[in-house]
């Protein structure tokens, strides 16, 4: 049995690592290449400002798709299983291909739209396959591999982009302009491959935990059950009776209606919002830009440098995240845009503070 977790922890830690390549590389290798595709390629000569907005919609456009993949993903790994939510976030990451053929800018942002679509859902759906296979031991070195191969493929875009564009400045035009940015935007495909080839050929075993929640057993590892019978304690191989673990539901009514509820709801919003506000997610999209108005010099070697720093682990020390943090912030300011960072920063601070309190408070 012991052999068995340790082997559904191998299928869930090479779960983590390729979800967490495809949300980190296509969220931010466009950050070198977003003035390539709209000023060079499809709006040579427009206005400024509108050179500007058509690049904020092609940037932000995965974002909208990841707020529909985060609400729809639950509901598609709760009513299908873990395992097919997974086969349809490596279908759906299948369109990052054609970002590499087409030439209409907004099918491209279609593209965009619907790989957001799948960051949004491998970004729920693999935290909570982990959770569920792995034993409590190792659950969360598990789960954190998920947020450094996010930080990693971050840190693998901007090294192409550097590798692509070694001159890159945004004022000249003939050093703006990569050439290879096709294949850069097509490469984020391969991690959406590596998810399906796991959970089609390798045979990614479904949690155990929704099999139990369904009562039925998984029609992607047993077909001579078909999927529908109910699961009837099945005998384990040392012939004792198989314990099947009953997990209660919440309702909205728990999370919102009482007094550990909205604690802990408020922790995870607050978290949430005051770790996007101190604008790290910015500036990962915009670094080059916001290190040239800050009269800096070789951006994207410096922006390479930034996500070599971006350290995510829920496991490292706030005051070991302090000199990233900083580093933003300081480059935030001398661009012009605000001095709102450090203050935001401060306040997730205290957040955190409040989330390890609580913790400690209800023994977990």
């Amino acid at each position: 049995m012991e052999g068995a977790r340790a082997g559904t922890a191998k299928h869930a830690l090479a779960v983590s690592v390729t979800c967490g390549f495809y949300f980190g590389y296509n969220t931010g290798v466009v950050s070198g290449l977003t003035q390539t595709v709209v000023d060079c390629h499809f709006f040579p000569g427009k206005a400024a400002t509108t050179q500007a907005a058509l690049s904020g919609v092609f940037t932000a456009c995965i974002l909208v798709g990841g707020i529909v993949g985060a609400v729809a993903g639950v509901s598609v790994a709760d009513r299908f299983g873990r395992r097919r939510g997974l086969a349809v976030c490596g279908m759906l990451g299948l369109s990052t291909i054609f970002l590499g053929v087409v030439d209409n800018f907004w099918l491209m942002v279609a593209i965009r739209t619907v790989m957001g679509v799948t960051v949004g859902a491998v970004s729920v759906i693999c935290p909570l396959y982990v959770t569920e296979v792995c034993d409590p031991q190792v659950r969360g070195s598990v789960g954190t591999v998920f947020q450094l191969a996010i930080c990693f493929s971050i840190l693998v875009g901007q090294v192409f982009n550097l590798a692509f564009t070694p001159n890159y400045d945004p004022d000249v035009a003939s050093e703006r302009c990569a050439n290879g940015w096709r294949l850069q935007l097509s490469m984020g495909v391969v991690p959406a491959v590596a998810i399906l080839v796991h959970v089609l050929l390798l045979k990614l075993p479904e949690s155990e935990e929704w099999i139990a929640q369904n009562n039925r057993v998984d029609a992607g590892l047993d077909e001579r059950e078909g999927g529908s019978e109910p699961l009837q304690s099945p005998p384990s191989e040392d012939g004792e009776d198989h314990v099947v673990v009953v997990v209660k539901e919440y309702s909205w009514y728990d999370l919102l209606g009482t007094r550990v509820g909205r604690e802990w709801a408020s922790i995870g919003v607050g978290l949430a919002c005051s770790a996007q506000l101190t604008g790290i997610n910015a500036f990962i999209f915009y670094s080059p830009q916001i290190f040239h108005d800050a009269g800096l010099h070789d951006v994207l070697v410096l922006t390479t440098a930034a996500a070599a720093t971006d350290d995510r682990s829920p496991d490292r020390d706030d005051l070991e995240r302090a000199p990233f943090v900083l580093f933003v912030c300081g480059a935030q300011r001398r661009s012009g845009l605000g001095d709102h960072g450090p203050r935001v920063a401060g306040l997730h601070l205290l957040f955190r503070d409040r989330a390890r309190r609580a913790l400690l408070l209800d023994g977990l």
